[in-house]
């Protein structure tokens, strides 16, 4: 199956003064084998947020598997409900995962799996600890 014919996944994460804990987090986004992820960072404003030092982290590090992807600092703190909120408006993807910062995926194929069991069984709503 194409990248075309593959649903693009968001992959939301939200961050709040744990700015260093980030990169272990989008690593292992950019080590899944799944083609066709869109990655949104949300940072609620952060004293030490690096938006350069992040991008050239992602671009350094994606394997292909990140089509496309947003980073947003609030000058602001939000508070969490409010700085998701509007990371999921932003969403493209017809699947949407939360990971939050500092999380990461254990095996590269996370993303696939999910996305295999959202195809196979038409749900709407998928909630699991581990596939």
């Amino acid at each position: 199956m194409s990248n075309c014919s593959r649903p693009l996944v968001t992959i939301v994460t939200a961050s709040y003064n744990n700015i260093n804990r980030i990169f272990n987090t989008i690593y292992s986004i950019c080590m899944q084998d799944y083609p066709n992820i869109e990655f949104l960072l949300c940072d609620d404003a952060s004293e030490e947020f690096n938006a350069e030092k992040i991008d050239s982290f992602i671009c350094s590090n994606n394997n292909g598997c990140i089509v496309q992807y947003g980073i947003r600092h609030n000058e602001t703190n939000l508070g969490t409900v409010k700085n998701l909120n509007i990371a999921y408006k932003e969403a493209k993807g017809t699947i949407i995962m939360p990971l939050s910062c500092g999380d990461c995926f254990i095996e590269t194929d996370t993303v696939s799996k999910v996305v295999d069991r959202f195809l196979s069984t038409g749900c709407k709503v998928l909630a699991t600890t581990m596939i």
